[in-house]
């Protein structure tokens, strides 16, 4: 069973080979409305083509923002597979279109901007601190016209008036990671049935 969200709408191309059964190296266009989340398998898309064609689970890594875009493999495209079934698509706004450099699994450093994320919940790997949860993927539209689904730890957001950015190349952040959970309920007293207490 796949877990499904709405996408904020993005226009992208699809090549005719992945989509049809043709060695015609034509482009289609159409936008992009829908996220699908299943365990093990690459982020994938529900796409209305143009044509008035609607294609589901279409692999990230097919969809660029300009024809005649080589494609980048899964591996690049993405750094991890869906966590959980569940899954929402959240636009932060205080980012929402800051330049960014990313840095694929090949070690090579990419420029774009965010356009979104993908948010996993319910599951062990989704819900959980530390390097076993609370994972994310940032929806990276790059200038190569590539779109790449990237965790926090490979994204130096650049926004001139709020932040200094680190250069991959330079010195990076020496970051702990984040593992634990706090409460703010567990061993208080006071609760009762007084309203005012």
């Amino acid at each position: 069973m796949w877990g499904f969200a709405n996408f904020p709408p993005l226009r992208v191309f699809l090549n005719d080979k992945q989509i049809c059964k043709s060695e015609e190296n034509n482009w289609q266009q159409g936008t992009v409305h829908g996220v699908h989340s299943l365990p093990g398998s690459i982020p994938t898309l529900l796409v209305l083509l143009d044509s008035g064609v609607q294609l589901a689970r279409v692999p990230f890594f097919w969809c660029t923002l300009r024809p005649s875009v080589e494609l980048l493999p899964p591996n690049e495209s993405c750094y991890w597979d869906c966590l959980s079934r569940g899954i929402e698509c959240v636009t932060y706004e205080h980012i929402a279109g800051i330049q960014t450099s990313v840095k694929l699994r090949s070690g090579k450093v990419v420029t774009g901007r965010y356009y979104t994320t993908l948010e996993w919940w319910g599951s062990t790997y989704a819900d959980g601190v530390g390097a076993l949860g609370s994972k994310q993927g940032h929806i990276i539209l790059l200038d190569s016209g590539h779109i790449v689904c990237m965790p926090n730890n490979r994204i130096s957001w650049h926004e001139p008036a709020a932040v200094t950015p680190f250069d991959w190349c330079g010195r990076v952040p020496n970051i702990r990671l984040l593992d634990k959970q706090y409460s703010c309920e567990k061993n208080v007293e006071g609760d009762n049935e007084t309203y005012l207490y």
